[in-house]
């Protein structure tokens, strides 16, 4: 499954490449997208439970990512 992890800005990206891969995901091989000075949104895949399983700092939240649809 696709999922949008968000970080605090300056989070270190290797040390949640080890914290997702812990979690048994992976880091998708696209570029970190800011949100505003203070969050960063990472992509990721991994198991369904994913969210649970980066219940803990450094990740302030773990979404699905899906296609973007027009309205």
């Amino acid at each position: 499954m696709r999922w949008l992890i968000t970080v605090a800005s300056g989070t270190d990206l290797q040390q949640l490449d080890a914290l997702v891969r812990a979690a048994h995901g992976s880091l998708r091989d696209l570029d970190a997208v800011p949100m505003g000075p203070e969050e960063l949104v990472v992509f990721a895949e991994g198991p369904v439970d994913l969210p649970r399983r980066l219940d803990c700092p450094p990740v302030l939240g773990v979404h699905p990512d899906s296609e973007p649809e027009p309205y």
